[in-house]
């Protein structure tokens, strides 16, 4: 047994109420969904595990542009200090060299994905490191 004023509550206006819960279902589901937003980003590009027999010679890329894809309010949150492109130089041989940068030298959020990265190929001139000599001269 129910008491009527819990009786009126749920079953007064109940079209309204239905109407209002299917809308609220609806929005929340919209909202949930649209994860879908991209943004391009200007990321520093580290260089690492260069072989101490080489030494880069002339200019190289400082940064790379990339464009990731997530939440929207994963995104705005997300700052170049948090996401760094990472070259991995320890294959390197003296002479000029292409690196292929691939989204796992990315390091990103795992809710975040990698649809484009500008350039992919990175060149990167290496020499031999001039002998030091112990005298100084």
């Amino acid at each position: 047994m129910i008491p009527s004023r819990l009786k009126s509550f749920l079953l007064d206006n109940y079209l309204i109420k239905i109407v209002s819960l299917i809308f609220a279902v609806a929005l929340w589901l919209y909202v949930n969904s649209s994860g879908g937003v991209e943004m391009d980003l200007t990321v520093p590009l580290e260089l690492r595990n260069m072989p101490t027999s080489l030494v880069v010679v002339g200019d190289t890329m400082d940064n790379v542009d990339v464009r990731v894809k997530g939440r929207e309010r994963l995104l705005r949150a997300m700052t170049t200090s948090r996401i760094r492109a990472v070259l991995d130089l320890s294959n390197g041989r003296a002479g000029s060299n292409v690196y292929l940068l691939d989204p796992t030298a990315i390091t990103v959020p795992p809710q975040v994905q990698i649809t484009r990265i500008s350039p992919r190929r990175i060149p990167i001139r290496l020499e031999l490191r001039a002998a030091q000599n112990p005298e100084g001269r």
